[in-house]
């Protein structure tokens, strides 16, 4: 699950930022353990907070990851308590409304007039990933969050997916984060290249390109490949890189139709660096593999 839950600068509510999130039982349903957050502050209405915030306008400043909830015992109305894990800041506040000026999220007709009132709202996957990627750019390495964000110690490896899955080798000590986003981005990617190459004519006729998979399931279909090729490049099995850990961004993973002229479905996908999915193109994969070894056989001659 996920959901966007908000710290007010002044709240009757006693929450403490990045460890724990206090709250009425009502909201209980929307954010059991295990539920991605992404923190929310409002417009700023007293400027003795200015300082204390990234802007003073509405935005995100962080994520974090719900985690057990405990009874507020000096409550009468049975408030809780959930311990928040895994809180990473943006060093860069993300506004409501991404370039375009749309609202990362979706507002129903029946509530424009009262939406923002909610301490606690329900994200969808798909909003909590758009969000994510706006900030993605802009969040610290882990070394940098531990080293200037004053709270949990256990912010420095966030879980940003409750199906992401561990393997080896694992890439950095914040790649489950990177990773994530790198997934997110492929998805995404895939989408618009199907979306735009329907068969339509321009000035010539496009290939036609489907997506076979809902989203959630070609995302757990990239995760499955990440796994199973080990991190490495599917072609070069050089090591690949994710979003806000690379070194170079020619390695970032990129996502890879095997027979070109296919669709975007299973068995005919790949993950592999970015600047080798541009080199190959539209080209065969066999006869690509065969240049990329001879460039390798020239290069150890030399």
């Amino acid at each position: 699950m996920f959901a966007v839950i908000v710290e007010n600068d002044k709240s009757i509510w006693d929450d403490k930022p990045g460890q724990a999130y206090h709250f009425p039982k009502r909201y209980a349903k929307f954010i059991p353990p295990g539920t991605k957050v992404i923190y929310y502050k409002g417009k700023l209405t007293d400027r003795r907070y200015a300082a204390q915030r990234l802007s003073k306008d509405p935005h995100y400043f962080g994520i974090a990851t719900i985690g057990r909830h405990t009874r507020d015992a000096a409550s009468a109305k049975n408030d809780l308590y959930a311990e928040v894990n895994d809180f990473l800041p943006f060093r860069a506040p993300i506004s409501i409304r991404d370039a375009a000026g749309q609202y990362y999220e979706a507002i129903p007709d029946s509530r424009t007039s009262n939406y923002w009132r909610d301490g606690v709202r329900p994200l969808s996957e798909a909003e909590y990933d758009r969000i994510l990627l706006a900030a993605e750019l802009q969040t610290p390495p882990s070394s940098s969050v531990a080293k200037n964000a004053p709270l949990t110690a256990s912010r420095a490896v966030p879980a940003i997916s409750s199906s992401a899955s561990y393997f080896s080798p694992q890439p950095g000590r914040n790649g489950r984060r990177g990773m994530e986003a790198s997934i997110a981005h492929m998805a995404e990617q895939a989408k618009q290249t199907a979306a735009g190459s329907n068969g339509q004519v321009v000035e010539r006729v496009l290939k036609n390109k489907e997506v076979r998979f809902s989203e959630p399931e070609l995302k757990e279909y990239i995760r499955d490949l990440i796994a199973k090729q080990k991190s490495l490049c599917a072609i070069t099995a050089l090591p690949l890189q994710f979003h806000g850990e690379e070194t170079d961004s020619e390695m970032l993973c990129s996502l890879d139709r095997i027979d070109s002229n296919g669709h975007y479905e299973r068995g005919n996908l790949q993950v592999v660096c970015r600047f080798i999915n541009r080199w190959k193109n539209d080209d065969d994969l066999e006869n690509f593999r065969r240049l990329i070894k001879q460039i390798r056989s020239a290069v150890l001659e030399d």
